[in-house]
């Protein structure tokens, strides 16, 4: 009970912070960290969580064309039945933003993500 007040509680600390919108991310502003990230698109509803070893490197593959290895990108791809990736990078400049998560421990990181998917419930993860 008490990791899983402990995990809510890292949850609260960032839930409302500003959402960065993937048409303006930027590598800079990217930390090239450990953690987690929850996607959401323009209807505020949780789209996709993830954790990744590097957020930068993460989402230069979610951000770029061309990328098979995103599966963020894949499953975008596949539900909305787009033809070209050039679609696919329109679509998601247009309709995502994102809020990133360091988390240093790969152990909390992993039990981060597991407990992100089962309390936002986002439609891209299955």
């Amino acid at each position: 009970m008490e990791r899983l007040r402990s995990l809510y509680n890292i949850y609260l600390s960032f839930k409302d912070r500003e959402r960065i919108p993937f048409i303006k991310i930027q590598e800079q502003i990217i930390p090239k960290k450990r953690g987690c990230y929850i996607i959401y698109d323009n209807e505020d509803r949780v789209a996709y969580v993830g954790r990744t070893k590097d957020l930068r490197a993460r989402f230069n593959t979610h951000h770029r064309r061309n990328s098979g290895a995103s599966s963020f990108r894949n499953k975008i791809k596949k539900k909305f039945d787009f033809d070209t990736e050039e679609q696919i990078t329109e679509w998601i400049g247009e309709k995502y933003s994102v809020i990133f998560i360091e988390i240093e421990n790969q152990k909390e990181e992993r039990r981060f993500e597991h407990f992100l998917i089962a309390l936002l419930n986002p439609y891209l993860n299955d």
